[in-house]
């Protein structure tokens, strides 16, 4: 944690007008958001469903009977890690096409 960068910062905004507060304020206020995606990425995660349309992949778990002396466990699943960075990029694209056409009103 950079505490002094922390203060500068603070005491930089704390010199400033009202105006400079109302520019910042308006320019935050303008930004998008959600962050813009990649066409391309959205194409990827929709191409990498299976034909149920889930996220199906190669997954392996420790065998808990004798986890010492026998491999772990192989099979086709779906990894919450996945699903979730998957589902969250999907989320982000409709939040910034939704923006893009408010923007167009």
């Amino acid at each position: 944690l950079n505490t002094k960068a922390m203060w500068e910062r603070y005491q930089g905004l704390t010199k400033m007008g009202q105006s400079e507060i109302a520019r910042a304020k308006r320019e935050i206020e303008s930004a998008p958001s959600s962050p813009m995606v990649a066409l391309e990425s959205v194409e990827g995660v929709i191409s990498s469903l299976d034909e149920r349309g889930a996220w199906v992949e190669d997954l392996t778990f420790p065998n808990t009977v004798d986890y010492m002396n026998n491999p772990p466990e192989k099979f086709r699943g779906i990894r919450t890690a996945t699903f979730l960075k998957n589902a969250n990029l999907l989320i982000d694209a409709i939040e910034s096409a939704r923006e893009g056409e408010k923007k167009l009103e």
